[in-house]
């Protein structure tokens, strides 16, 4: 039995190809390929029950917001992702993806819609990435085209190719690379010196847990000591 496929179909106009749908049967058939509850709502209009397929068309347009579905991203949508997410470490490939597929979303069709460049495409994609990747990348790019001219934005496929080399998962210092986001997530340890500093946290009792588990230390380590006249 033959196999067939999308290129087997008839050319509009062919001998062989199937009339086209006429006004009537547009109205009548329209609501096969919508859902229940929109279905319902286009059979109660009066353009359906007539039938008038133009104003049935432009009813459904109008009902359905489809400028506002047209109209999705602005460029300021664009301005203000690059300016929340250049704050932001990119320390994984996972975070990395995200931040992919968040930027994809907007700028994508921003430039599918001819509201930006090529190259503000790649600027803002640039720009998006925190200074310390930013640094990494510039320098991997540069090194591998030294003479390049700097005031060309850098190609979108390269500047992806760089960072995904840079937090490669196997890279050989993955698991010892220290990162700004690791200084922020580090304990204060003065933090601990202080009587009245339990106050400062959370009522969770964080804080007081760390210092109950340093304490039984401490005091074995102390009693050792003393059992040999060694003063702490």
């Amino acid at each position: 039995m033959t196999t067939l496929t999308v290129a087997n179909l008839p050319y509009p106009g062919a001998s062989n190809a199937p009339s086209k749908f006429k006004d009537k049967e547009r109205c009548e058939n329209i609501t096969q390929y919508c859902s229940t509850r929109v279905g319902n709502f286009i059979e109660v209009l009066s353009d359906y029950i007539k039938p008038d397929w133009d104003q049935l068309k432009a009813a459904i347009l109008k009902h359905f917001d489809v400028d506002r579905d047209t109209k999705r991203y602005k460029v300021n949508n664009l301005l203000r992702f690059v300016k929340i997410q250049k704050e932001k470490h990119i320390n994984t490939l996972a975070t990395w993806a995200k931040f992919q597929r968040d930027f994809v979303q907007i700028a994508d069709w921003l430039k599918t819609h001819n509201k930006i460049t090529d190259d503000e495409y790649s600027t803002y994609l640039w720009q998006s990435i925190h200074r310390g990747l930013q640094m990494q990348l510039e320098n991997r790019l540069l090194s591998s085209e030294p003479n390049r001219d700097i005031t060309k934005p850098f190609k979108v496929v390269n500047i992806i190719e760089a960072a995904e080399k840079s937090l490669q998962r196997d890279r050989f210092d993955s698991d010892l690379v220290y990162t700004d986001s690791d200084r922020d997530n580090e304990w204060d340890l003065n933090d601990l010196d202080t009587e009245d500093s339990e106050s400062e946290y959370d009522s969770d009792g964080s804080l007081k847990r760390s210092r109950n588990e340093l304490s039984g230390p401490l005091k074995l380590q102390s009693t050792e000591l003393q059992r040999y006249s060694i003063k702490p």
